[in-house]
């Protein structure tokens, strides 16, 4: 259900549209599309605000999952791609590259003890790792670390529970 502006008979403008399911967009239309500034809640309590473009999250903005997890940052076709700060409920946090919702490129992961990885990622997964201390002999407790982070890696995020 749509509530809001309309130019010759299309939803441009300001406006509301509300899903059967119960999800809610507010914010700018475009020709029928979501583009613009706008702000997407679901019955889950998920909510992304920021930038559409053709009904697509592309530009700034940021996605908090009902779990508590929160990305901040660039979008592109509804993917985290680009400059990005994704931080989990635990106070684990990475900042760095994304490519379609992937940590790829450079990256550093604050594990919630305060320890620091820094190094390459590919699709999620570390590919080089650069302790912050000079003398780091990765011991038990390092991948325990590293399972903590593949666990919240690998866990499926579907952007719409």
């Amino acid at each position: 259900m749509y509530q809001g502006d309309f130019v010759d008979g299309v939803k441009t403008g300001k406006g509301k549209y509300t899903w059967p399911s119960g999800a809610v967009y507010q914010g700018d239309f475009v020709d029928g599309n979501r583009t613009g500034k706008g702000k997407n809640t679901w019955p889950s309590g998920a909510v992304y605000q920021g930038d559409y473009v053709d009904d697509k999250e592309t530009g700034k903005g940021k996605y908090t999952f009902s779990s508590g997890e929160v990305y901040q940052g660039d979008w592109v076709d509804g993917n985290r791609t680009g400059k990005g700060k994704n931080t989990w409920p635990s106070g684990a946090v990475y900042q760095g590259d994304f490519i379609d919702d992937k940590q790829t490129g450079k990256g550093k992961y604050t594990f919630s003890n305060g320890e620091v990885y820094q190094g390459d990622w590919v699709d999620g997964v570390f590919t080089d790792i650069d302790f912050d201390r000079l003398d780091a002999i990765p011991t038990e407790k390092d991948f325990d670390y590293l399972d903590e982070i593949l666990d919240g890696i690998l866990a499926d995020r579907d952007k719409t529970d």
